[in-house]
């Protein structure tokens, strides 16, 4: 017995915008719900076109960098500024005692 080998079809499957059943790439309705195929083929190559996305002139970039800028500058001068203009707290230092190396004069008692 021999099989006869079917040629597959080079297309990505399709699939049924109802039921999401496979469809034959060729087929105008599904086999499963029996949606209509044919108008879905009219939206997709509508859809296919891409969006051009709008870019901004470039004064309004230029004026974005120079304000981020200035936001950066002045964030980084405020920061230094009351680093620089901040009172150090005294440290609360322990008293300590400091050892002598002669003894302590003795004294007479009454």
């Amino acid at each position: 017995m021999v099989e006869e080998q079917v040629p597959r079809s080079s297309e990505e499957p399709r699939h049924c915008p109802a039921c999401g059943s496979r469809v034959a790439a060729m087929a105008t309705t599904c086999l499963m719900c029996g949606a209509d195929l044919t108008e879905e083929e009219s939206t997709a190559e509508e859809k296919e076109e891409p969006q051009a996305r709008r870019e901004l002139p470039g004064w309004a970039r230029a004026l974005i960098v120079v304000a981020l800028a200035l936001l950066i500058l002045s964030a980084v001068s405020f920061g230094l500024y009351t680093l620089m203009t901040a009172e150090p707290k005294p440290k609360d230092v322990p008293p300590t005692s400091t050892s002598t190396s002669r003894p302590p004069a003795s004294t007479p008692t009454p």
